[in-house]
């Protein structure tokens, strides 16, 4: 039998927790903020087996996969990382940033790709893994200070029954994630939910195939940190208030 590199792609996302774990490498966040102004930003890599080197490989593209010119570079793009080791990469910004729009975030992908050294042996199926995480560049007028991670401007987002959905309507400027629908802020996440990333400025649809969560519902998304901030809502009728909003890094 030949040896044979298999490759998976697109493979994982990153949602919650930091120190995130595909295969050898891990990183130590689970989304990136490019902040405009910043010259460039660093992400942590270690290698979690203690007995063999790995190549890690990174690029940026967006949400189609196109390569990303001109806005940011990856350094180095390849390094070897030794056996239980930790190294860094770094995105650095280059002069075509003001392209990008003002007036809301802009989303691109860090892929790390994880080749593991040559095998000697016989009959050996080696695995070319790779990990892909969000970066939002975030304009300067938009730039969060709070240490609870919560987005300016979040309450403003409402909800619109649809059948045995709803319609999200997110006016602000920020990409917003949501991974739960509860009927409280502390009671369980209801079965059925498609978690969905919502752009800036835009609408999407969220689809509920299981238990509806009645008139106060309550939707998670996940902050800059990966922690969980839970936004309640109140429905007249057709339209749902967002009311409030509560971060796992608030006091209780």
């Amino acid at each position: 039998m030949r040896k044979h590199i298999l490759k998976i792609s697109p493979v994982l996302l990153l949602a919650l927790s930091t120190d995130y774990a595909i295969a050898a490498l891990s990183v130590d966040r689970s989304r990136i903020i490019f902040n405009e102004g910043e010259k460039s930003v660093s992400l942590g890599i270690t290698n979690n087996n203690n007995d063999a080197p790995y190549l890690a490989q990174g690029w940026l593209d967006d949400f189609q996969e196109n390569k990303v010119k001109g806005k940011f570079t990856v350094l180095p793009p390849l390094q070897r990382v030794e056996p239980g080791s930790k190294t860094s990469v770094r995105l650095q910004a280059l002069p075509d940033l003001s392209s990008l729009p003002r007036d809301r975030e802009s989303l691109f992908y860090l892929n790390i790709r994880e080749i593991p050294t040559k095998n000697n042996k016989e009959n050996a199926l080696t695995l070319a893994l790779q990990l892909r995480l969000k970066m939002f560049y975030r304009p300067a007028a938009l730039k969060i200070t709070d240490p609870e991670g919560s987005y300016p401007g979040i309450t403003t987002v409402t909800l619109e029954r649809k059948g045995n959905g709803y319609t999200l309507v997110n006016p602000t400027p920020y990409y917003l994630t949501f991974t739960e629908v509860r009927n409280t802020p502390r009671g369980e996440a209801l079965s059925g939910f498609e978690p969905v990333m919502v752009s800036p400025k835009a609408n999407a649809s969220l689809t509920l195939k299981g238990q509806q969560p009645g008139t106060t519902p309550v939707l998670v998304l996940i902050d800059d940190y990966g922690g969980q901030v839970r936004l309640s809502f109140k429905c007249t009728q057709a339209q749902c208030k967002a009311e409030k909003a509560i971060s796992d890094l608030s006091p209780q």
